[in-house]
């Protein structure tokens, strides 16, 4: 891999390790509006700690790509959900 390659995976990572601890340390009104409960924040602060952990480790490429697809997958239904709870 290129430095330019490393500096990309070092930054993403970073910041996944960011919303992730993010997650797993706070947040807690957010996923209480959605009403699912605190698994769902749990879950998601893992599942980014974990995939910023595997971008740096020399795996696979699908297994960080799996990761990321989670994570958006996790994104995307918490804010359908928060939409959905907002609405009159």
């Amino acid at each position: 891999m290129t430095a330019m390659s490393w500096t990309a995976y070092i930054g993403a990572a970073a910041l996944l390790l960011l919303a992730g601890i993010s997650k797993l340390a706070g947040m807690v009104g957010v996923y209480e509006a959605v009403g699912i409960g605190q698994w769902l924040r749990y879950a998601a602060g893992s599942i980014e700690v974990m995939t910023a952990v595997s971008l740096l480790l020399p795996l696979p490429t699908s297994v960080g790509g799996i990761g990321l697809a989670l994570t958006v997958a996790e994104a995307g239904c918490t804010h359908l959900a928060l939409i959905a709870a907002s609405a009159p």
